[in-house]
């Protein structure tokens, strides 16, 4: 493509507007009055009766010709010119152009898309990423409630992160959309905005052919962002298609940064406040008591874990590397639905109370979503109850179950 633009003259010398238009004026790159002698001269040689109606006729068309050679004049409603100088040249300066079939999208601006608006979301997803390591769900659109699905997105500052959706039952075509948590779309599934501040996007797969949908992010600064699920044939009908209830999919957040050898059972951002720890019959809340214990918090006569309480559909994930030897996702007794996670470390570490449980038996590292916070069992308000378990001698009423009051000391460490 070729570039052009539009000089404007003022005072001696012409300057680039840069415009995909060329207009034409005098900047004095020649005379563009004609010859002054070329009308007397053809006068002289007409005949007399001629005289009048040739002066008229060659003082047009010498007009003309000169102007073809050096340019016209137009008047400008501000009196300034406009020229025409060189077509190609050394002072030419090239405008840069954005090609719309751009295969690759780097120039091209996302579409600000309302995912939400006339979209159905659920906007209780549990939060994803801000840790190391592998964070992986599984979910569906089976309660064909929902066409798109809404998860808050914490992108860890100077950490590369890979997110990736991958179909696992139905006949659809996955797409993702991410925004900043005031509704910019700064990632429409294909193009990425390049001047979103801090944040750098790339579109690794776009999922249009039915495969996995993939992105990487990184932040210059801790970011917390809305990544939305959804499908290009709810993209493209404008959020209005109902998404087709066997749909089913694992969403995945790659953090390419070092392992922690523990990390806190729940995001410690998301924690609204810290109930009792571990606490032994006969010990007292009163400062002033010889048998004081700063985690007794309320009025119960003992307590063999940590209560932490966080939003309901709060994501809790495992604390150490290790194997889930059981999860309960059927809500019964005082634990109601839980996970028992036995740790390389040796310790075994019980989350009563989750709303739902993300995991079976396997292998899980530090950061690995293993259920939602929630109200389950004997639970007053959504809370985990954390439990420690190591210390032969002791026994807590659980079924030969081992309590430890080591718990207070490593959420301590570990969420404050």
């Amino acid at each position: 493509m070729r570039s052009f633009g539009v000089i404007l003259c003022r005072g001696g010398g012409p300057v680039w507007l840069g415009l995909a238009v060329v207009l034409v004026a005098g900047c004095g790159f020649g005379d563009l009055s004609g010859d002054p002698g070329t009308d007397a001269e053809d006068a002289d040689a007409m005949d007399a009766e001629d005289a009048d109606a040739m002066d008229a006729e060659n003082a047009s068309g010498a007009d003309a010709e000169n102007a073809d050679d050096a340019g016209f004049d137009t008047p400008l409603a501000d009196d300034s010119d406009l020229g025409l100088g060189q077509d190609e040249g050394p002072d030419a300066v090239p405008q840069p152009t954005r090609d719309a079939t751009a295969e690759d999208g780097a120039e091209l601006e996302p579409v600000p898309l309302t995912p939400c608006d006339p979209g159905r979301c659920w906007l209780d997803a549990p939060a994803l990423g801000g840790r190391c390591g592998t964070s992986s769900i599984d979910e569906d659109y089976s309660s064909e409630r929902y066409n798109v699905h809404r998860y808050p997105l914490a992108v860890p500052a100077e950490v590369s992160l890979e997110v990736h959706l991958r179909p696992s039952a139905g006949d659809w075509s996955p797409a993702l959309v991410v925004q900043t948590i005031d509704g910019v779309t700064i990632y429409d599934g294909e193009r990425a905005d390049g001047d979103a501040p801090g944040v750098e996007l790339e579109r690794l797969s776009a999922g249009r052919d039915g495969g996995p949908a993939s992105l990487g992010l990184r932040s210059v600064e801790e970011a917390q962002l809305h990544l939305f699920v959804t499908s290009w044939e709810v993209v493209g009908g404008g959020f209005e298609p109902a998404m087709p209830a066997d749909v089913e999919y694992t969403l995945s957040v790659v953090a390419d940064c070092p392992l922690p050898e523990a990390t806190c059972p729940l995001d410690p951002a998301r924690i609204t406040r810290f109930g009792s720890g571990f606490f032994r019959a006969g010990e007292s809340s009163d400062p002033a008591s010889p048998d004081y214990n700063p985690y007794k918090r309320d009025d119960r006569t003992s307590h063999s874990g940590y209560d932490i309480y966080a939003d309901r559909g709060t994501q809790v994930v495992a604390t150490q590397a290790g194997n889930i030897i059981a999860a309960s996702p059927a809500d019964v007794g005082d634990c109601g639905r839980s996970v028992n996670l036995a740790a390389d470390s040796g310790v075994t570490f019980r989350y009563c109370h989750l709303d739902r449980v993300l995991v079976a038996e396997g292998r899980v590292q530090p950061g690995t979503p293993i259920g939602l916070c929630g109200q389950s069992g004997n639970a007053h308000a959504p809370h985990v109850h954390f439990v420690y378990l190591d210390v032969p001698d002791e026994r807590g009423s659980g079924a030969g179950d081992v309590r430890s009051p080591a718990v207070n000391q490593y959420v301590d460490r570990l969420c404050q």
